[in-house]
């Protein structure tokens, strides 16, 4: 009983730690393609489409994401083990410490996803943006709008994160729905 609680409470802290950090993950990313839009521009002058500069955006968070992933899993692996000997130290008993595989490659393949999931929509804007971005970054008016792309990057947004939600609390149908 008591282990299921602390499973469900360890879940939650989760899934509030992938919603906060993917909040600074999109964040990051919205500052960091409104400071290129001029290379944006360029890269529309020299002839890629927007979609291929969004893929240019977004291989960019991909490889970020990755960086942070492989960053946070060293990180967690080597709290875990100072908490191990923190507490060996003081009670006196042998504690097994390990790597597991899994959980470490599903952190990975989770922080990766996080990443794309909420790099997507600042990305999406570095597609949009005008040729004439290059020569006149100043401008106010350098990303044509478009409201119905706007709004199904974000329900592809909801939808990516209801599925992972899903996988993490064991029901899709749920995280789907939530």
């Amino acid at each position: 009983e008591r282990a299921d609680n602390l499973g469900t409470v360890i879940v939650v802290f989760g899934l509030v730690a992938l919603a906060i950090g993917g909040i600074g993950i999109a964040n990051t990313m919205q500052v960091l393609v409104s400071r290129r839009l001029p290379e944006a521009g360029v890269l529309k002058a020299i002839g890629l489409k927007g979609h291929q500069v969004m893929l240019v955006f977004l291989a960019e968070a991909l490889i970020i994401g990755m960086v942070g992933s492989i960053i946070g899993a060293i990180l967690g692996m080597s709290f875990s083990f100072l908490v191990v000997k923190v507490i060996e130290g003081i009670i006196p008993i042998d504690l097994a410490w390990s790597i597991g595989v899994g959980p470490v490659a599903a952190g990975l393949i989770v922080g990766v996803l996080v990443t794309l999931a909420f790099g997507l929509l600042p990305t999406a804007g570095a597609g949009r943006v005008r040729p004439m971005a290059a020569i006149r970054p100043n401008d106010k008016d350098l990303v044509k709008g478009s409201w119905l792309t706007s709004v199904l990057l974000l329900l592809s947004l909801a939808l990516i994160m209801g599925v992972m939600v899903g996988v993490l609390i064991g029901t899709l149908k749920w995280g789907v729905i939530g």
